[in-house]
């Protein structure tokens, strides 16, 4: 019979938390053992584990890389988002309509 690995809950993500990363290790072995077999279900493609720091255990993940988390990005994607609302598109070109008005001369 194979190792049971211990884990509980990160309170930070939400995500099973392996207290050590030989734990860790051993789940991601698990997982990719029922991605093999897949009559025994493992739908999610786990690829390797990381170190938390919210937490201080180990996560699995599916992502093959760490993706920073940038908390500016929202704050750019939305302002894009409004500047693209309030422009208009002249031809390949977008501009503002405060451009448009000193074009036209107002």
């Amino acid at each position: 019979m194979g190792r049971r690995t211990n884990y509980s809950t990160c309170k930070a993500t939400g995500k099973r938390r392996f207290r050590t990363e030989e734990d860790a290790e051993a789940a991601l072995r698990q997982s990719r053992k029922m991605q093999e077999n897949r009559w025994h279900g493992g739908s999610r493609r786990e690829r390797r584990y990381y170190d938390c720091d919210q937490c201080g255990g180990f996560h699995l993940t599916k992502l093959e890389r760490f993706v920073p988390y940038d908390p500016w990005e929202d704050l750019r994607l939305e302002t894009l988002k409004a500047l693209e609302s309030e422009s208009s598109v002249v031809g390949e070109e977008l501009t503002h309509p405060a451009a448009r008005a000193d074009a036209v001369g107002g």
